[in-house]
């Protein structure tokens, strides 16, 4: 619940904002897209908004695709919407206002998905991931695309806490629709903490660590898990064992966060980290998608001293994948692994052939620049 002062104040400093929108007329602006003037929203339907244009037509966009809304006489949720870009934070708690003003029907489901993409834009990972699995047994038609992909820092308890609501929420439904979105999530969260999901049957462990999340306990306290009292019933079989089998036939979402941790660790010296992922998580992984993942683990090969070996597999992915940029980027570190054997003039030959293409990324030519200058060239 919010707290009553902080109500008064976001009432206050979004009344001093301007109308949401002119009378009797809604606005609706998609991703990339001039906006649409002067229509009704009429409904929010299987994740999709649902409004009027001008000649009556009536479109459906998916809730993804919409940049921001604005509803006659729906003041607090048209001021979250105009808040959530540039401060997430107080966007939820109008949100939040807005939902206590309708908490049934279409409008506070609407009200709700906006709701957790706020929170979890805010940092607010655990309380985005609380909703979503709310909104996913309600809706698992639509809610599965509204995944909070924020995590808090590594190891951290709240991601402690989250998967063990996802293992428990996991063990208590049937639906296929419900419990691979909690799985894959709960993959996700498990590579990103630096554990290993492990075999079915076998406690996840990480190097170092003790086992992690079980369903079938919790510390003393600790209130029984979200929907608790619908739990499957498998002779020979766990919920937690259930869910390390599904969880190792997964694939990562192409936008799952677990690459960017790599990227983040590597970036940051904590090659170690990003090794370790990698590890664990190219199995669960696409082929037709390992090509930045591959680039990452060649990285950590130049910083493990490896460097003729990463070279080479570097030179084979910048031949074979479709994409232009990651080709380039493949090339660049082509050329940090001869400067780290000692071959400036081969790394600088690189690094001029980079910089003749045009349709070189600004930030990886800034990136050769600088290596060109390191070689002396």
């Amino acid at each position: 619940m919010i707290h009553a002062a902080a109500k008064t104040f976001v009432r206050f400093f979004l009344a001093a904002l301007p109308a949401a929108a002119p009378a009797c007329a809604d606005t609706v602006v998609l991703s990339g897209k001039p906006p649409f003037h002067n229509v009704r929203i009429v409904g929010f339907r299987r994740g999709k908004l649902v409004f009027r244009g001008v000649c009556r037509e009536t479109l459906r966009k998916p809730l993804g695709q919409v940049a921001s809304f604005r509803i006659d006489g729906q003041p607090m949720l048209s001021n979250a919407e105009a808040l959530v870009e540039r401060d997430p934070a107080a966007a939820v708690t109008a949100y939040e206002l807005a939902l206590e003003q309708t908490r049934r029907g279409w409008l506070a489901d609407l009200t709700s998905a906006r709701l957790a993409v706020a929170l979890d834009r805010a940092g607010r990972f655990a309380r985005a991931a609380r909703l979503w699995i709310d909104l996913l047994v309600a809706h698992p038609d639509w809610a599965a695309a509204l995944v909070p992909r924020h995590p808090g820092p590594p190891g951290c308890l709240e991601n402690t806490q989250v998967r063990r609501q996802l293992a428990a929420v996991y063990a208590t439904h049937l639906s296929p629709d419900i419990r691979r979105p909690l799985a894959t999530l709960w993959l996700e969260l498990t590579l990103y903490d630096g554990l290993e999901p492990g075999p079915a049957g076998a406690g996840a462990r990480s190097r170092g660590t003790a086992r992690t999340d079980s369903v079938a306990s919790r510390p003393a306290g600790e209130p029984p898990p979200l929907f608790g009292a619908v739990r499957r019933k498998r002779p020979g079989a766990t919920p937690a064992a259930d869910l390390r089998r599904e969880a190792a036939g997964l694939r990562l979402p192409a936008d799952t966060f677990v690459l960017q941790a790599v990227r983040e660790a590597l970036d940051g010296g904590r090659t170690g980290r990003a090794d370790a992922i990698l590890s664990r998580a190219l199995a669960h992984v696409a082929p037709a998608e390992r090509g930045p993942w591959l680039l990452l683990q060649q990285r950590c090969r130049i910083e493990a001293g490896r460097c003729a070996q990463a070279a080479d597999a570097l030179l084979a992915l910048s031949e074979r994948t479709p994409d232009p940029a990651l080709a380039a980027e493949a090339l660049y570190y082509v050329g940090v692994a001869h400067e780290r054997m000692d071959r400036a003039d081969v790394a600088a030959d690189i690094y001029r052939e980079l910089l003749e293409r045009s349709d070189l990324p600004p930030r990886l030519r800034k990136r050769v620049q600088a290596g060109l200058a390191r070689t002396g060239e």
